[in-house]
Protein backbone atom coordinates (compact mmCIF):
# COMPACT_ATOMS: atom_id res chain seq x y z
CA UNK A 1 0.00 0.00 0.00
CA UNK A 2 1.37 3.43 -0.84
CA UNK A 3 0.14 6.79 1.23
CA UNK A 4 1.11 10.35 0.33
CA UNK A 5 1.19 12.48 2.86
CA UNK A 6 1.23 16.43 2.37
CA UNK A 7 3.46 18.26 4.36
CA UNK A 8 2.73 21.53 5.77
CA UNK A 9 5.14 24.77 4.55
CA UNK A 10 6.52 24.48 8.10
CA UNK A 11 9.31 22.31 9.36
CA UNK A 12 8.67 21.99 12.54
CA UNK A 13 4.62 20.83 11.70
CA UNK A 14 6.37 18.20 10.15
CA UNK A 15 8.83 16.90 12.94
CA UNK A 16 5.57 17.12 15.49
CA UNK A 17 3.91 14.70 13.18
CA UNK A 18 6.80 12.07 13.34
CA UNK A 19 4.79 10.06 15.69
CA UNK A 20 2.07 9.77 13.28
CA UNK A 21 4.40 8.38 10.68
CA UNK A 22 5.80 5.64 13.22
CA UNK A 23 2.56 4.81 14.44
CA UNK A 24 1.31 4.25 10.75
CA UNK A 25 4.33 2.18 9.42
CA UNK A 26 4.32 0.52 12.64
CA UNK A 27 0.12 -0.58 11.96
CA UNK A 28 0.79 -1.14 8.27
CA UNK A 29 4.14 -3.06 7.59
CA UNK A 30 4.02 -2.61 4.00
CA UNK A 31 2.73 0.55 3.69
CA UNK A 32 5.06 2.99 1.48
CA UNK A 33 4.89 6.40 2.68
CA UNK A 34 6.01 9.63 0.12
CA UNK A 35 5.79 13.01 1.64
CA UNK A 36 5.38 16.39 -0.45
CA UNK A 37 6.73 18.99 0.75
CA UNK A 38 6.97 22.91 -0.54
CA UNK A 39 10.62 23.96 -1.39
Amino acid sequence: MKALIVAPSWIGDTVMAQPLFVRLHERIPNLELHALAPR
